[in-house]
């Protein structure tokens, strides 16, 4: 019992810590709802928590310092929250009663009912299932486990050849995380760290829905979110442990509270998810660089393009460039410091001369795409569905945001188009190894886009 409480600890910190940065945007009372806003604290309070662990490891803070600390942030937290649940009591009273009020039709139960069904089948695996897949037990578990054993970041694995981790400059989110359960479970435990994946997928259809509740009607939101759920490819990396399942997370919500900004300026607090989400992006994963790229590339093209209020759009841009920079300049500084090259990209392999010797790629890479994007087993119909809902609703997926959905994921697919061309690794294996985990990395918004697509007009009611 003890252990299982001491899971909830690893948990509720985090939340603890995610509730306390949304607290310091403005009106997030008012602009999110409460499962949104918890699954919001949970990935957000993930990221602040890892964060923390890094930076504060070179002041020599160890993890159980940090550990007894957000335990009494916690509590002091859950005190507050009592208190002032009683001053806030009759605006929750209204929700309650809004919930009770509503009465769900036949299709909505049935289809939430499928959606709870899935969620109880993946419930299982959570503990019944150590971490397997390769990346998850050889790259992030043992640089997690080494990080829980020296309680910090010691710079001798990152120096020392005979301590060394494999891929040096992958980013510290998911190893940190994981060292963070094992510090609070006082040992590691590659059964129960699989928590942090459940809440992860849990927090991610969450997300998804009220997302997607805010372009469209409850019905349509409930069956796209259930169809989320039936993609194969999906449901595996949520827990398989690879960090691809928190990139992305990370880069939708980044990328499409940013676009909920755009058509209701007034809501600074989506903008602020959004620049937080696309920096825990980057430290989350090297690819996560391009993330933070698109989205400061539309976030320029909506302030003085689409917007065009220059009274305004430059302190936007550095405030949201600079929420970015707080969360990566520590790891690339570091990065920096140690002289931590990159595997793909660096001076070695970016030259004209490379890209005119890899042109016999362009045809394989392409071969490649074609082949996973149509394995029904993997992505169920939608890469097949996606260039046929395009052409049957051509004039929506040229209207906004959808085509903006659409050109960043273009952005992505031709980035990861240029690492082929230049990567020093077999072009087969490469391809082999890494295609499936980036079209993963799109599957929400290719489906989030074709619900925009097909979707009826939103229902003038409250959401729920």
């Amino acid at each position: 019992m003890g252990i299982f409480f001491r899971l909830l600890i690893s948990l509720l910190c985090p939340i603890a810590l995610g509730y306390f940065m949304l607290a310091r945007v403005k009106d997030e009372n008012k602009y999110f709802y409460h499962l949104e806003r918890f699954s919001l604290a949970f990935i957000l309070g993930i990221g602040g928590l890892t964060w923390l662990m890094f930076t504060l490891s070179f002041l020599g803070i160890d993890f159980d310092f940090l550990y007894f600390f957000l335990v009494l942030i916690t509590i002091t937290a859950a005190v507050y929250v009592i208190l002032a649940a009683r001053n806030r009591s009759a605006g929750f009273q209204d929700y309650l009663l809004s919930v009770r009020a509503y009465r769900p039709s036949l299709f909505q139960v049935v289809v939430f009912s499928a959606i709870v069904l899935i969620c109880l089948l993946v419930l299982p695996h959570w503990y019944m299932f150590p971490l397997a897949a390769w990346d998850g037990w050889a790259i992030y578990g043992f640089k997690s486990k080494a990080l829980y054993l020296a309680k910090s970041v010691p710079l001798d694995f990152f120096i020392d050849p005979t301590k060394a981790f494999a891929h040096l400059d992958y980013p510290l989110l998911f190893p940190l995380v994981e060292a963070w359960v094992y510090t609070v479970l006082d040992s590691w435990n590659d059964q129960l760290v699989n928590i942090v994946f459940l809440f992860y997928f849990l927090s991610f259809l969450i997300i998804f829905y009220f997302n997607l509740r805010s372009f469209t009607n409850r019905s349509f939101a409930l069956l796209f979110t259930f169809f989320l759920t039936l993609i194969p490819k999906f449901t595996d990396f949520m827990l398989c442990g690879y960090s691809d399942l928190a990139l992305l997370v990370y880069y939708f919500v980044s990328l499409i509270y940013l676009l909920r900004w755009s058509l209701q300026p007034e809501r600074i607090s989506f903008l602020c998810v959004s620049a937080i989400c696309s920096g825990l992006a980057a430290w989350t994963k090297n690819e996560g660089l391009a993330f933070c790229l698109i989205n400061f590339t539309i976030l320029v093209f909506l302030l003085f393009i689409r917007h065009k209020r220059a009274s305004t759009n430059w302190r936007l841009v550095v405030c949201y460039f600079g929420l970015v920079m707080i969360i990566i300049l520590p790891w690339m500084i570091f990065k920096a410091r140690l002289r931590i090259p990159n595997d793909l990209i660096n001076s070695q392999n970016i030259s004209l001369n490379i890209l005119r010797e890899n042109l016999y790629r362009v045809p394989i890479i392409f071969s490649y795409f074609k082949r996973f994007m149509i394995i029904l087993s993997d992505w169920n119909i939608l890469w097949v569905s996606l260039p046929l809902i395009i052409l049957l609703r051509i004039k929506r997926a040229f209207s906004y945001p959808v085509l903006l959905i659409f050109l960043s994921m273009l952005a992505y697919f031709t980035i990861w188009f240029f690492i082929y061309m230049i990567t020093p690794r077999q072009i087969n294996w490469h391809l082999v190894n890494s295609l499936e985990r980036l079209l993963l990395q799109m599957v929400p918004l290719a489906l989030f886009s074709i619900a925009l697509l097909l979707s009826p007009p939103k229902e003038n009611k409250p959401c729920a």
